[in-house]
C-alpha cells in the first residue's frame, strides 16, 4: 500500500487509507506552539503552532506543507488551585505545548462549571486548544542556574514575587542578617560595665556601631515578599 494515492486507478485499499488519513488530519491532539501575544489579566494568549500542517494541493493533487493560522483566545494553563497559583511573566516568542480538547469546551470556558454538556458536537477542533508554557527546543535549554541536580529551583530571570503581584519588600538574606547580628554581639561582648554610669558606656559603643551605618541589610536582589 502506498502512502499517497498517485494512480488514476487506485485500489480500494489506497482509497480507504487516504480517507483515514484525511480524517486524521482533522483530529488535533498536541503540538509545540509559540506565543504571539498574551493578556495576563485574562490569561488568554494567541498561539502559533510551530509545526507545519500538510494538505493536498487542489491544482496538482500532491501534498504540500503550509503554516496554520494562529489560534486566538487560547487559555494558558498555570498551576493553580483555590489556595494559590504559580504564574510567569510570559512574552511573545515564549514556547510551550498546545493541547486540543476532545470535545467542545465552549460551555466550560464560559462558566467553569464542574459538569458541562457541550452544545456543539465538534471533536478535536482547532479552536479548542489550551497552552502549557515551557516547551523548548534542543538548541534552547534552560540556563545552567535554572536547575539543580538535587534541589527544586524557582528561577526568575528578573523579579520573583511572593504573596502576590504587589510585593515590594526585599527578602532578607541569611549572610546579611547574620553579619549584622554578629556586629551587635561584638559590641555587647566588648562592653565593659562601668558602675553607676547609667549604661553610658554601652550607649557610646552602640553609637559607634550605628554611626558606621548599622544595620546595612541589603536584601535579595530578585525575591520580594509581603
Amino acid at each position: 500500500m502506498s502512502d499517497n494515492i498517485t494512480s488514476n486507478n487506485p485500489s480500494l485499499e489506497d482509497v480507504i487509507a487516504e480517507a483515514v488519513r484525511s480524517g486524521l488530519a482533522l483530529v488535533h491532539t498536541s503540538l509545540p506552539g509559540v506565543v504571539v501575544s498574551y493578556d495576563s489579566s485574562t490569561q488568554l494568549a494567541m498561539v502559533q503552532p510551530i509545526v507545519r500542517f500538510r494538505r493536498r494541493s487542489t491544482s496538482t493533487g500532491s501534498l504540500e506543507t503550509y503554516i496554520p493560522p494562529p489560534i486566538p483566545n487560547v487559555p494558558v494553563v498555570w498551576p493553580a488551585a483555590a489556595g494559590g497559583a504559580l504564574t510567569l511573566g510570559m512574552v511573545p516568542g515564549d514556547q510551550g505545548q498546545l493541547m486540543w480538547a476532545e470535545r467542545s469546551t465552549d460551555e466550560w470556558r464560559k462558566t467553569g462549571a464542574a459538569d458541562c454538556d457541550p452544545r456543539d458536537t465538534r471533536r478535536h477542533d482547532y479552536g479548542d486548544a489550551v497552552f502549557v508554557p515551557g516547551g523548548r527546543g534542543a538548541d534552547d535549554p534552560l540556563p545552567a542556574d535554572a536547575y539543580h541536580a538535587t534541589a527544586t529551583v524557582l528561577y526568575g530571570a528578573t523579579d520573583v514575587l511572593l504573596g502576590d503581584s504587589t510585593a515590594t519588600d526585599k527578602v532578607a538574606l541569611e549572610p546579611d542578617v547574620q553579619g549584622q547580628l554578629d556586629a551587635l554581639a561584638a559590641v555587647f561582648n566588648a562592653w565593659i560595665v562601668v558602675p553607676n554610669d547609667g549604661g553610658g558606656a554601652l550607649k557610646a559603643a552602640l553609637g559607634v556601631l550605628t554611626a558606621g551605618g548599622w544595620p546595612t541589610i541589603t536584601g535579595a536582589t530578585k525575591v520580594k515578599a509581603k
